[in-house]
């Protein structure tokens, strides 16, 4: 809820009657409250005890229009999904664009959201905490269009719009995102242009080698290798993340995850050196849902899938066996235990 104040505080200094050790009177600030009023009929004018705020005065215009929102709603109290409405109408239409072209295969809905970000949220309010939350999701919005986007223009062949639109993509993501640099290689393959897409590699490979000390992540790594042996061919799938059910049974995020960026990238990574990761952490912290957000991001990196185990339940270490094979769908076996059964569905790969 946003509310409209009735009274302002101004600190004042002024000496005390007590003196410190040295003689000097000690200092200390005294909050006088001064009366708000704001008149609507004749004009807008909004006075601070015996001062008025000029309207010149007021460093942005969008802020005059809250305090004019909130002196008329009732009880001087609004929904801040009102306030945005009202004075960003833009971001509304904006989601709901992005919404309805993540469920479309049509360029045109993708170009159609797209249009609608005119620029990054606030601006100005750059380092405001209330605004760099929203600004985020915003922006991570918009880059997932255009990653969309570049993958549709791959599969229909059209890899020249599918280049200049992951550019933009690239350009307006973190130097650390592998999705959007990954597809900008492949399309550099397809076209003929594989110079470009090693001088792309070797600038995401040195930029996460400086900026979060770790390699490319196997799957970038393995689309790199088969561009400079020539295997990426117009006939070979796209190395895109794919979420069909079957390779996967994460459930489905209620709400955006934003921010923890950083920690994302890092945990991505991890598994490609390691076969057990555990994330540890004060409670709710936010450990389960880092934890998914990673897992989410690497649905189609492995060929068996990213499963989820239910370990929360079990009262007892003997049935983790059994709660993980049924996950997994591995059947009983009269000669074997379920975990072996479950690694002969599954075997070990020799770079694991």
């Amino acid at each position: 809820m946003t509310t409209a104040p009735c009274a302002l505080s101004a600190i004042v200094t002024v000496p005390t009657a007590s003196p410190g050790p040295d003689g000097v009177g000690n200092f200390r600030p005294v909050i006088t409250p001064e009366l708000l009023r704001i008149r609507l009929l004749g004009g807008f004018t909004l006075s601070v005890g015996s001062r008025t705020v000029e309207a010149d005065r007021w460093r942005l215009k969008k802020a005059m229009s809250l305090v004019k929102l909130l002196t008329l709603a009732p009880r001087h109290s609004l929904h801040r999904e009102h306030v945005a409405e009202v004075l960003w109408p833009g971001v509304d239409a904006f989601e709901a664009a992005a919404a309805a072209a993540a469920g479309s295969e049509e360029p045109a809905a993708f170009r159609a959201a797209i249009s609608l970000y005119a620029g990054d949220l606030l601006p100005e309010n750059l380092y405001e905490e209330w605004a760099e939350e929203r600004r985020e999701d915003l922006l991570r919005s918009y880059r997932a269009l255009l990653v969309g986007l570049g993958a549709l223009y791959e599969k229909r062949g059209e890899y020249e719009k599918g280049i200049q639109t992951l550019k933009t993509a690239v350009a307006r993501s973190m130097a650390t995102d592998e999705e959007a640099h990954a597809r900008l290689m492949r399309l550099y393959a397809l076209s003929g242009r594989r110079l470009e897409a090693h001088r792309l590699y070797e600038r995401l490979r040195n930029t996460l080698s400086r900026e979060l000390g770790a390699s490319p992540a196997r799957a970038t790594r393995n689309l790199y290798d088969a561009i400079r042996a020539g295997g990426v061919s117009e006939t070979s799938q796209p190395a895109r993340r794919s979420e069909s059910p079957a390779t996967h049974n994460l459930p489905v995020p209620l709400t955006s995850f934003v921010g923890r960026r950083k920690e994302v990238l890092a945990v991505e990574r991890d598994p490609s050196m390691t076969r057990l990761m555990t994330l540890t952490g004060m409670g709710g912290s936010g450990k389960i849902r880092l934890a998914l957000e990673v897992a989410r991001g690497l649905v189609g990196t492995y060929a068996e899938g990213v499963w989820l185990v239910e370990l929360a339940p079990l009262s007892d270490p003997a049935l983790v066996a059994r709660a993980a094979a049924t996950t997994l769908g591995v059947r009983e076996h009269p000669e074997l235990t379920l975990t072996q059964a479950t690694l002969g569905k599954f075997p070990v790969r020799g770079d694991c």
